[in-house]
């Protein structure tokens, strides 16, 4: 009998020292898992080195549905592209005064390849407006912001190149003000 209850006793100390080796793996594993990793909350200056990486961010939060996050980025995008496009217009216009007096041809010849290459910047930074206004349109009509919506759609719908393309900025914003204003297939 004695040689029952020691072997028993042998048995029962292995069995709890291996579910006693499991449970402290088991809680280490656990220990050493990272948390998930939350989306970046510092938003970085928007630059013309970095507007498109935040507008493919933005992007990306809105497949995840992270509707904040990428409101706040689409909105501090469409403020950027909207004062670089303000920039741009008001340089254009003092030097359109300058290209009506008499200034020389060198000055003229100048001033005609700078309206050429800020007409080139000026039509990325429309599309810029565009997808960024359209990101900020989608997430206030997703909030019932019907207004608000309204006003960036509209801007989308302005600075959006023409395109027949189904998943171009220009027809996903025609249809979802068409949508807002209960019009759909009449646009």
């Amino acid at each position: 009998m004695e040689k029952r209850s020691g072997f028993q006793f042998v048995l029962i100390f292995a069995i709890l020292f291996v579910l006693l080796a499991n449970l402290s793996f088991g809680a280490q594993r656990k220990v050493k898992t990272p948390p998930p990793k939350k989306p970046q909350t510092t938003i970085q200056a928007i630059t013309d080195e970095n507007v498109e990486a935040n507008l493919k961010l933005a992007e990306e939060y809105l497949k995840k549905n992270l509707d904040a996050e990428a409101l706040e980025i689409s909105s501090r995008v469409y403020e950027y592209a909207k004062g670089v496009i303000e920039l741009i217009e008001a340089v254009e216009k003092k030097e359109r005064e300058m290209m009506d007096k008499a200034i020389s041809q060198n000055i003229q010849e100048s001033l005609l390849w700078k309206f050429k290459r800020r007409e080139i910047l000026k039509n990325r930074y429309m599309e810029y407006i565009a997808k960024a206004a359209f990101f900020c349109g989608y997430i206030h009509a997703k909030r019932n912001e019907t207004e608000t919506a309204v006003k960036y759609l509209l801007e989308a719908v302005r600075n959006a190149r023409f395109s027949e393309s189904f998943d171009s900025i220009y027809v996903k914003s025609k249809n979802l003000l068409a949508t807002l204003y209960s019009l759909e297939g009449e646009l």
